[in-house]
């Protein structure tokens, strides 16, 4: 920061004529106001939830948020009035001063805040452990410009913290001594180490202190374009910090107390909205790539890879229709256009890919071309983002869009889907032009508003340099999700957003990282963005399978790439398209490599045999919050190796994926969380947690261990989808820890419809436990809904060879016993 700059800086410091509060009262909220008028505010929302404000103005310059949600789990048009506290406790806490009045304590059953009064406010929180947990910096934590340029908060930070979150951005998982921006734009082929910013807005992040074993989260408020310094600027006269700075807003924070990090997360679903169950196909792999729609005979093009899918065996249950389809004469992508010379049927496609098992999803755009023949329809009914031209008249903004090829562009329009009228509109288009046909997926793609006019009138009344353009993905999701809805009430929806930002999860079922580049690097590097997502209350995330932009992938990069990317809760193979020499690399595809045939298809068909895992997991996440990939400081915060660990991973609580992220490993190291066991599912051992193993890789996958305790449910047989079967078969694999004294485990599965509600599902509670001399599972219903089992084949393996197994049954159960046995142990 420049020396001129700093000159403009001014900290939030107390009015000397404020009225000094009693030396004890009760109250939920305390109010200051400073020198300059500014107002600041800290109030308990919950015993362990608090809102924070500092509005320099001295009132809130946007008095509505996208971001929280309200009891219906939904956020209306016009948003949520920030001050609107209605579904929240608001417990009353004390408010104590001290006898010099330089310090006031604001006291509640979990947590403690003192709040500095003299020089400068800063406010520092324990909770009731006397564990000091977050701290704002003693001098000048809160910080506004004259020209209300950009606004400021500074928090002390500490050697043993380590910061999580932050949505997608590139480098490792802990963010310490990082800057991130966001700003969300069109990041073509990016830096996954170290580019920045992505696509992506989620100003949210976790502060875990290692050595107190405590940590919160972080959750700024706010969709402007903001930075978080995370100890990458140095001041000496400061000390050690960190800061949130946000472009021309306000400061307006929750911080949600953990003490854990599950808790975090099960706190911020609860603030910010929990994402919907998604359709079990969608879990499956999923086919994708530019070169097939891109092609003067895409028909052709895509129907040959529904019949390659056949030949080489290959189970795909959804397609992605990339933009080419949409190209006129002039190559230019036309929205609700179909080009019928490369298509000349379009519902026939549909059902071909239906009759073959597999669902389309339509790539869209938030824009039209000022070439789209609807455009003028679009004008007439005033539905783009508008502004004033130099008359005083409401016109479309113009931008320059993608039309063509990379980088070629054409005039048009962005849409406003904070206009009520352009979603009915988009929804009404979406249907006509592709719901009618059998698509049962959209694909929000582009929807960044990177080039957005930054004055731009919209439709809420507010300009976009006051709400943020976010705000544009935001409802662009929510009117593709209510089209899907609208068409079909009955069959949950199937939106995948690139841009998303925090709430988004509400309405959309995945997203991924965006055009990343074919690279060893990127392959590493994705991973820790998938985690930095699902810490951020976003847990359905992925990644394009062998690169979307660069040369071709080789065929090890690509094997342990899909060998990766299996375990993540979106699994597609993509690529871009080569448009320079038709007769060089055009799509990833599976049997690209015929001598990686045999190893792409062992390691779709193990996916398809954790599909039961995997839907458990996203259900987990739909109703608690906890992500489906996980980081292993999330179940093993006490392990400190683990709170750097940025590759390793685990799905779910049972299984820890070490990838393989250089080219030619023959062997590799893995650490083994302390405090429990690790069975190598491909070796057949245990091993101690707690410690570094040498593992000899296997052609079949990467290296996977199951924590001692699991109870993993899968398919029995891989390959046959579900819903093709007249009888489901399940396995329950369990694997009682060899040494303990005793080990107890509880799971849930629940089984439904797959695509549908989740009215007609079933409920089925494992209960394992085991001592050194035997071992027990016990299964029964989870509450008293009635059910025919007769459609439900349940085996029972267990990881055993020394102790006596045995499987009891609840009383309800006994009927169907003959469906339910023991295969082996």
């Amino acid at each position: 920061m420049s020396s001129e700059s700093w000159k403009h800086r001014i900290p939030l410091q107390v009015e000397a004529s404020s009225e000094i509060v009693p030396s004890f009262h009760l109250s939920n909220q305390l109010k200051i106001v400073g020198r300059y008028k500014e107002k600041f505010s800290v109030q308990f929302l919950e015993e362990d939830i608090v809102r924070v404000t500092f509005l320099p103005q001295g009132k809130p310059l946007l008095d509505r948020t996208w971001i929280r949600c309200d009891e219906n789990n939904d956020v209306p048009l016009q948003g949520i009035g920030r001050d609107d506290l209605s579904r929240f406790a608001c417990p009353q806490v004390t408010v104590e001063r001290d006898l010099d009045s330089s310090m006031l304590t604001l006291k509640g059953t979990k947590l403690q805040i003192k709040v500095q009064i003299h020089n400068t406010v800063a406010l520092y929180w324990q909770d009731s452990d006397g564990r000091a947990f977050l701290e704002d910096r003693p001098m000048e934590a809160y910080v506004s410009g004259k020209e209300q340029t950009e606004t400021y908060h500074y928090l002390a930070r500490k050697h043993s913290e380590h910061y999580y979150g932050f949505g997608e951005t590139s480098g490792e998982l802990d963010k310490y001594g990082s800057r991130i921006r966001m700003d969300p734009r069109d990041a073509l082929g990016y830096d996954a180490e170290t580019s920045d910013p992505l696509y992506k807005h989620h100003p949210f992040y976790i502060t875990w202190n290692s050595a107190l074993a405590v940590g919160c989260g972080i959750l700024y408020d706010t969709m402007l374009p903001c930075t978080f310094d995370m100890g990458k600027e140095i001041q000496a006269i400061y000390g050690s910090y960190r800061y949130f700075s946000v472009n021309g807003g306000d400061i307006d924070y929750y911080v949600i107390y953990g003490p854990s990090i599950v808790e975090i997360m099960e706190k911020l679903a609860k603030l910010t909205g929990f994402p919907p169950r998604i359709p079990r196909w969608a879990l499956y792999y999923l086919g994708s790539g530019m070169f097939y729609t891109e092609s003067n005979d895409a028909e052709q093009q895509l129907k040959d890879f529904v019949s390659n899918c056949r030949r080489y065996d290959i189970v795909c249950t959804g397609f992605h229709l990339s933009s080419g389809y949409s190209t006129d004469s002039m190559k230019r992508r036309q929205m609700f256009y179909w080009n019928k010379d490369k298509i000349p049927n379009v519902p026939d496609l549909v059902h071909f890919f239906q009759r073959n098992g597999m669902h389309l999803i339509a790539n869209v755009k938030p824009w039209l071309l000022c070439s789209n023949p609807h455009y003028g329809v679009a004008k007439n009914l005033q539905l783009f983002v508008y502004h004033l031209n130099e008359k005083g008249v409401k016109e479309p903004c113009l931008f320059p869009l993608w039309s063509s090829e990379a980088s070629i562009s054409e005039f048009g329009s962005y849409l406003d889907f904070t206009n009520e009228a352009t979603m009915e509109w988009w929804i009404h288009m979406l249907g006509e032009n592709y719901l009618a046909f059998g698509i049962d997926g959209i694909w929000n793609d582009n929807n960044e508003w990177d080039v957005c006019d930054w004055n731009s009138c919209i439709d809420l009344g507010y300009s976009l340099k006051q709400i943020g353009r976010p705000i544009q993905s935001l409802w662009m999701a929510k009117a593709s999700r209510n089209a899907l809805l609208r068409y079909n009430p009955s069959y949950r929806p199937f939106v995948v957003s690139r841009s998303t930002c925090l709430g988004m999860q509400r309405y959309i079922s995945q997203s991924w990282s965006g055009d990343n580049h074919t690279s060893w690097k990127t392959l590493q590097y994705n991973i820790p963005m998938s985690l930095g997502m699902s810490l951020s209350g976003f847990p359905f995330v992925g990644h394009d399978t062998g690169g979307f932009y660069g040369p071709k992938v080789d065929p090890e990069l690509f094997i342990r790439w899909i060998q990766l990317n299996i375990f993540m809760p979106r699994f597609v193979i993509h690529s871009g398209w080569n448009s320079v020499d038709e007769h060089s690399w055009k799509v990833n595809e599976p049997w690209m490599y015929p001598t990686m045939l045999d190893r792409v298809r062992h390691a779709l068909s193990f996916r398809q045999q954790l599909i039961p895992y995997l839907y458990n997991l996203h259900i987990l996440a739909s109703e608690t919050g906890h992500p489906v990939v996980r980081p292993l400081v999330y179940h093993f915060p006490s392990d400190k190796t683990c709170a750097t660990e940025s590759f390793s991973f685990l799905l779910g609580s049972w299984l820890l994926v070490h990838p393989i992220t250089r080219p030619n490993e023959r062997t590799t190291f893995v650490y083994l969380p302390e405090s429990c066991h690790w069975y190598d599912y491909y070796k057949k051992l245990w091993f101690q947690g707690g410690q570094t193993i040498q593992v000899q890789l296997v052609e079949q996958g990467v290296p996977l261990f199951v924590r001692s305790g699991a109870i993993i449910y899968q398919n029995r047989q891989p390959g046959i989808l579900d819903r093709e079967e007249t009888l489901l078969s399940r396995l329950v694999v369990c694997y009682p820890d060899p040494w303990l004294e005793y080990s107890v485990t509880e799971e849930i599965f629940v089984e439904d419809d797959g695509p549908y509600s989740e009215e007609n599902e079933l409920r089925l509670k494992a209960f394992l436990y085991s001592t050194k001399s035997a071992v027990q599972l016990s299964l029964s219903w989870l509450g008293s809904y009635p059910c025919d089992l007769s459609w439900l084949l349940l085996e029972v393996e267990v990881v055993e060879s020394q102790r006596p197994v045995s499987i009891v049954l609840s009383e309800e159960l006994l009927p169907w016993s003959h469906h339910i046995r023991q295969v082996y142990s």
